[in-house]
């Protein structure tokens, strides 16, 4: 992704001064598969965007399961392992495919939302996109069956289904891996 349609349209940043200071601030950064890019525990020393690949958010449940919080795929998205953003990291962040992230120091961006209007609004609007995201995500795991919830992963995360593993992606929707399968094979001889 150009880093000018990266600041125009996904972060709606138009004024090419707020564009130059960040530009300054940018690093751009690679993963391989199977790498964590944020551990649990620890504050984040970077506000993160994903260009391309496919992570996932998870932690590791008191059984020693672990059990898959999110997906992010869609360029432009921000990977946020805490809330507020240089807080500690309540879940794992992994590299599902290799993957290319447009970076931002954290106590830099922190020092930006501090003094200027601008970044405390874009923050916000970050935190609240997160917070939607994480109650949308909680009303299908608690208000859809089964397939209901299968039916919502495809439609939602449309390129994923085949690239990361299928325990991943029952443990996010609170199946099994048994059961996601059963479910899987009957919608490929339905049509759906």
């Amino acid at each position: 992704m150009p880093i000018d349609y990266f600041f125009n349209d996904i972060l709606g940043i138009k004024d090419r001064d707020t564009i130059a200071i960040l530009q300054n601030m940018i690093r751009i950064i690679h993963f391989k598969k199977n790498e964590i890019i944020f551990n649990m525990g620890e504050r984040p020393d970077m506000l993160a965007f994903l260009n391309y690949g496919v992570t996932r958010g998870y932690f590791v449940n008191p059984n020693g399961i672990e059990v898959t919080d999110c997906f992010d795929f869609r360029t432009g998205s921000p990977l946020v392992p805490s809330i507020p953003f240089d807080d500690v990291a309540r879940v794992y962040i992994e590299a599902c495919t290799d993957c290319e992230l447009i970076c931002f120091p954290m106590a830099e961006v922190i020092e930006l939302i501090k003094e200027n209007v601008f970044f405390i609004k874009l923050y916000n609007e970050l935190l609240l996109e997160s917070l939607r995201n994480c109650l949308d995500l909680k009303n299908v795991l608690h208000c859809y069956n089964t397939a209901e919830r299968y039916q919502w992963f495809k439609e939602n995360y449309p390129t994923i289904e085949n690239i990361v593993k299928k325990k991943y992606i029952a443990s996010f929707l609170g199946m099994t891996e048994e059961h996601l399968c059963r479910l899987r094979n009957s919608n490929s001889r339905t049509g759906h």
